[in-house]
């Protein structure tokens, strides 16, 4: 049996061993280091905050799936955007569903013209900027390519499933972080260990280190949900981040970041700390 079809039933492991390393012993009669000597080395400079949030390559991308429709991949898309852009850093959310998303529509308000763009929280490109997609993965290639070429961080919405054969350019980078979202209902909780498991049949084990479970909560209030998963999928998956319910999100009109609760807001800094953080760890190709 897999881990994916008995993960539920798994107690949550624990690692009681310290990775400590005895300390070397100091030496009481040696004179005090001064900053920046020789002796000491140059001082590490403190990272800006904004800095804190770059996304260094790898990853090269963040591609965002619901386990089922309805989930809250799109909101998601263009939360992260806004959190991963700085002014360092162009964020560019990006419609990749297999028949056309309403991340353009709900992401920037009002209707994008061919060529168009908007960058107040992140690039914002839609179907109609990019063209069709679905169905020919160089078409999403070529457009990986060029984002990226441009200095362009790409958030890609594929909406469901993860399987889409376009997807497969991504799937198959090994610097691509995957975000799968579940919301916290028990149906859409009940779909995450078989995604799952086609990942690690598909991909290869290694590529769940970079996989990061976004849990959405659905209802004011929150559930036990993302901390059941973060228990009991310890060490198997990059991480489990959740997502709390914010009404401006849950009314299903235009997403506008600055809308947004302090308290989900703050978990969108926390999912882009997470990919950054994996994208870090993720091996070079």
């Amino acid at each position: 049996m897999t881990w994916a079809g008995d993960w539920l039933e798994g107690e949550p492991t624990e690692d009681n061993e310290s990775d400590e390393t005895p300390s070397a012993p100091v030496d009481d009669t040696a004179p005090p280091l001064v900053p920046g000597s020789e002796a000491e080395g140059p001082v590490d400079e403190v990272p800006e905050p904004e800095e804190a949030l770059i996304p260094l390559a790898p990853p090269s991308a963040v591609l965002i799936a619901g386990v089922a429709g309805g989930v809250g991949a799109t909101t998601t898309a263009v939360g992260l955007a806004s959190a991963l852009h700085t002014e360092l850093v162009t964020a560019a959310a990006v419609d990749t569903t297999p028949a056309g998303g309403d991340l353009s529509e709900r992401g920037c308000g009002r209707e994008l013209n061919p060529g168009q763009w908007v960058s107040e929280h992140g690039v914002l490109w839609g179907r109609r900027t990019l063209g069709e997609l679905s169905g020919d993965a160089a078409a999403l290639a070529s457009v990986h390519s060029l984002l990226t070429a441009s200095g362009h961080f790409p958030i890609y919405d594929a909406g469901n499933p993860l399987r889409a054969q376009h997807l497969a350019p991504l799937l198959a980078d090994a610097s691509v972080v995957i975000v799968l979202v579940v919301s916290s209902r028990g149906d859409s909780v009940n779909r995450l260990p078989s995604v799952l498991e086609w990942i690690e049949s598909t991909l290869g084990a290694h590529t769940l280190a970079s996989v990061v479970v976004a849990v959405v909560e659905v209802r004011p209030g929150s559930t036990p949900v993302a901390d059941h998963l973060s228990a009991h999928m310890a060490g198997r998956i990059g991480a489990v981040r959740l997502i709390g319910h914010d009404r401006s999100l849950a009314a299903g009109g235009p997403i506008v970041t600055s809308a947004m609760g302090s308290g989900v807001e703050q978990d969108f800094t926390a999912l882009a700390a997470d990919v950054r953080n994996l994208g870090a760890a993720a091996p070079t190709q």
